[in-house]
């Protein structure tokens, strides 16, 4: 993983906290929302690249980043920004942004269960 993402954080707690008005209540719901829609944008965004299509893929990367952005998940944002420029210049993602998304993604997820208290 390139050290910039390495030196960005997995979480900012405060932003999560922010995003839903510090209510515990919200961000139960919004989390369980979360790990249930972004693996399938992440199924979506495997399935796009395989056939091709760079918008689907585009537009399936946009989504992951957004969400991250909006609850704090610094380094996963970062990865999925990196890889919607590249599919919106036309270009698969980086090997690098590629490979390091997932791993992101299942820490973010980590943080996203211990602050909200759920259970899968």
């Amino acid at each position: 993983m390139p050290a910039e993402w390495i030196s960005l954080p997995v979480f900012k707690q405060e932003d999560l906290l922010e995003s839903c008005m510090e209510d515990m209540d919200l961000v139960k719901d919004i989390v369980k929302t979360v790990l249930d829609d972004v693996p399938k944008n992440f199924n979506l965004l495997d399935t796009a690249l395989a056939a091709g299509d760079l918008e689907t893929a585009r537009r399936a990367a946009h989504s992951i980043k957004s969400v991250a952005r909006q609850l704090g998940g610094v380094r996963l944002a970062a990865i999925m920004l990196e890889q919607e420029m590249s599919l919106k210049d036309g270009l698969p993602p980086s090997a690098p942004a590629a490979t390091a998304a997932k791993p992101a993604w299942d820490e973010f997820r980590a943080a996203l269960i211990g602050i909200s208290g759920i259970t899968e």
